[in-house]
């Protein structure tokens, strides 16, 4: 299985997920959040760090000052108030009892009378508590796991993810895409009645979900016409029942996307799992700093872990550094001092990392560099791959008066290695990745195998490709993001309205013998860099004799 990843996409989609999350500040976020829900999000990441802590009466007023109804789920509900309860008693065993004891009278008690059956039961289960307090060097604890500190880092997971849908933040990405590829992934298995390699990909998703979005009253197809595509396509795609499809679809007024998205984020994760998994993502592909680490709320990654990346942490980390500082040719001689090998190897990472340097040389003016990079590294490197010729003609429209401006206009792949603050370093680790011997992060192993599996199920099972997999990028993220990817240019620009200074008169046209003592591909090298006809092309390596003294002439 050589499944392609886009590793510059997985890096948005984790940082967005953490931010979200709570886990890491929302500057790490790339998504353009609007500075009210930033705001938002440092509320909600310091009430996850409240409950987290036990401190359970400050997250409850940092809550009120959200104003918005809080937990609307009965279960969700009553586990924060058995959180409250519990952390009565494990506070203060003497003030704490009567603090406990009051709260179970007036709030605890009533509201565990009505929530859901279940409840009044497991209520007067945690009354034991009450009653009998030994102490766990002498004798077990008689309600462990309720006891246990990792409900705590559970409940936050769960009154977190209320109060962002609560917010309008929509659910990242991240985890709608992962709650699908792991959906397909069951049902492939499942199938094929097969193991999969990986089995703690189900672990991430649990087997029950949230309380549906509610409406007034239930529909039907007899209440409210919906197409009966969209109605089937629903329940096979997010696995519900015909009644939980009308219910959906009905409450975002018939778009099927929305309802896909819905319900989705129904299906429940195990955070815990995930976000120390993307963690360990970070680390690997140098996204965060030592200090960002130290910042992280509630979640550590494994020292294990840290000791075998150490290296390739620090490498990817000055890459990113020198990347966001936009010193390209630091970057250059970085990559040669401590992967010599490399970019004479990789023949496409070299032209577009020279390409980005020579672009990075026009804006600054220094004419005479960009020149010497065009004609000592990218003219020869275009001679021995043919296939780099339409990125070298857009890249020297530059040097032939046409303006900065409208080449990147015209060009997205320079646009975003030049433009994006860091563009360059994301592609070129996915390129030195590939070329490694480094075992990848057991994230990056698990969604490869998602991806592929995902493929196969839709090609075997639906004779189709997933409709679907741009609503969450699932396409965009099956295509590799390593320097030959940027070669994929638009329309070229035409060279129109040069400047005076250099514009050559095209010589007239010589008659030619069918023994032309030029080869094609040099002709047409000639005719692509330069924007001209093929006997153009011809007359002028009959006038020059070569490519160096044609660009030497017509480039200034």
């Amino acid at each position: 299985m050589d499944q392609p990843l886009n590793y510059t996409l997985l890096d948005d989609m984790i940082l967005d997920y953490l931010t979200q999350e709570g886990i890491l500040s929302p500057k790490h976020s790339k998504n353009s959040l609007q500075q009210s829900q930033r705001e938002k999000l440092e509320q909600l990441s310091k009430i996850r760090t409240l409950i987290m802590d036990g401190k359970m009466e400050e997250a409850i007023e940092s809550m009120k000052e959200l104003n918005q109804k809080f937990l609307k789920d009965p279960l969700l509900q009553f586990n924060f108030q058995k959180q409250q309860f519990i952390e009565f008693l494990r506070t203060d065993p003497k003030s704490g009892y009567e603090k406990a004891l009051d709260f179970c009278n007036k709030t605890f008690a009533p509201f565990s009378l009505n929530a859901f059956p279940e409840a009044y039961s497991q209520f007067c289960c945690l009354t034991m508590l009450l009653l009998f307090m030994p102490d766990p060097k002498i004798a077990p604890h008689p309600l462990p796991n309720e006891w246990s500190e990792k409900q705590r880092e559970e409940l936050a997971g769960n009154v977190h993810l209320a109060l962002l849908r609560g917010s309008g933040i929509q659910e990242p990405k991240f985890t709608l895409l992962l709650r699908q590829l792991i959906t397909s992934h069951g049902y492939h298995h499942m199938y094929q009645n097969t193991q999969s390699p990986y089995p703690e990909i189900e672990t991430l998703i649990g087997p029950d979900r949230s309380p549906p979005f509610k409406l007034e009253k239930k529909v039907s197809g007899t209440d409210i016409k919906f197409n009966d595509r969209d109605v089937q396509t629903l329940i096979q795609v997010v696995s519900i029942s015909q009644q939980e499809a009308y219910d959906s679809l009905a409450f975002t007024n018939g778009n099927l996307n929305n309802a896909i998205i819905n319900e989705l984020s129904r299906i429940k994760m195990n955070h815990s799992a995930l976000s120390i998994l993307s963690l360990e993502y970070c680390y690997y592909r140098g996204l965060l700093t030592d200090k960002d680490f130290l910042e992280t709320k509630g979640v550590t990654i494994n020292k294990t872990f840290i000791n075998e990346h150490y290296s390739t942490n620090t490498f990817r980390r000055k890459l990113r550094d020198l990347s966001d500082q936009g010193n390209l040719v630091e970057i250059l001689n970085f990559v040669n001092n401590t992967e010599p090998s490399f970019l004479s190897n990789s023949p496409h990472s070299s032209f577009l990392l020279h390409r980005s340097t020579f672009i990075d040389f026009i804006a600054k003016k220094n004419y005479e560099n960009a020149l010497q990079i065009a004609r000592t590294i990218l003219a020869p490197l275009t001679l021995q791959n043919t296939e780099l010729l339409p990125s070298l003609k857009v890249s020297t429209s530059l040097l032939l008066g046409i303006p900065l401006d409208e080449l990147l206009n015209s060009d997205k792949i320079s646009q975003k290695m030049f433009n994006s603050k860091g563009g360059v370093a994301g592609p070129l680790i996915s390129e030195l990745e590939k070329r490694s011997n480094r075992t990848e992060p057991k994230l990056v192993q698990m969604l490869r195998y998602l991806l592929f599996v995902h493929t196969s199920f839709h090609r075997d099972y639906h004779q189709s490709p997933d409709e679907f997999e741009g609503l969450l990028e699932i396409d965009k993220l099956k295509r590799a993001d390593d320097f030959s990817s940027f070669l994929e240019l638009g329309e070229p620009i035409v060279w129109k309205n040069p400047q005076p200074n250099s514009t050559p008169s095209t010589p007239s046209t010589p008659t030619l013998t069918p023994h032309s003592q030029f080869d094609e591909q040099t002709i047409n090298t000639v005719a692509d860099i330069i924007s001209v006809t093929r006997a153009d092309a011809i007359a002028l390596l009959t006038q020059f004799q070569s490519i160096e003294n044609i660009l030497a002439t017509f480039l200034p």
